[in-house]
């Protein structure tokens, strides 16, 4: 991932452990998007294990518990499946064309 904030890099696949070692995640992708300002956002996309109700507000705090600040999402959108490729890979390239846009609020 391209560097973060103080212009730190992030290596996604730790990101995604985070959130995997939480009881309600089945799956995570973590993929930066830029902000326009040098630095990108932090952005995952994760699927919830069956009967698990998703809660943002909670996984980030799991997740602060666990990484470095500037390492915790600032984004976590929640879906049923994350796309694949052909590879039977997670396709981060649809995922960011889905939530790449950055938050203006």
């Amino acid at each position: 991932m391209a560097p973060y904030g103080r212009r730190e890099n992030i290596a996604p696949a730790e990101v995604e452990d985070a959130l995997l070692a939480h009881e309600t995640v089945r799956a995570a992708a973590v993929f930066g998007v830029p902000t326009g300002m040098l630095e990108d956002e932090v952005v995952a996309v994760v699927v919830l294990r069956d009967g698990a109700a998703p809660d943002e507000a909670a996984l980030k705090a799991w997740a602060a518990t666990r990484l470095a600040a500037y390492k915790v999402p600032s984004r976590i959108h929640f879906r049923d499946s994350l796309p694949t490729t052909a590879t039977h890979r997670v396709a981060k390239d649809s995922l960011r064309r889905e939530y790449g846009h950055t938050n203006t609020d």
